[in-house]
């Protein structure tokens, strides 16, 4: 299942309800959300069961860097969000 994320709180439910092989895609001010240390202790150990991406356009229009969120969370273009919704036939979006 692919689950795009659009939204941001203070309690990222969303990766209580994700299964091992899930991907996220975190777009919008979502990305808002992977600079959190909060966020950061939730994804450690997680990396290995699902995929983490993030949307690069979301990243530079709200300022954010690669070295402020973990390695585990993978940069991607477009091209790339269109590969992970045709690979996937059940999308969950979250906003």
């Amino acid at each position: 299942m692919l689950h795009l994320v659009f939204e941001t709180s203070p309690e990222p439910i969303i990766l209580e309800r994700v299964d091992i092989g899930d991907a996220v895609v975190f777009i919008g001010v979502s990305v808002q959300r992977l600079i959190s240390q909060a966020f950061k202790a939730k994804i450690k150990g997680l990396s290995n069961e699902i995929k983490l991406y993030a949307l690069q356009d979301a990243l530079l229009i709200h300022g954010i860097h690669r070295p402020e969120f973990p390695d585990s969370i993978e940069i991607i273009g477009y091209p790339d969000l269109i590969r992970l919704t045709t690979a996937n036939e059940v999308i969950h979006s979250w906003s």
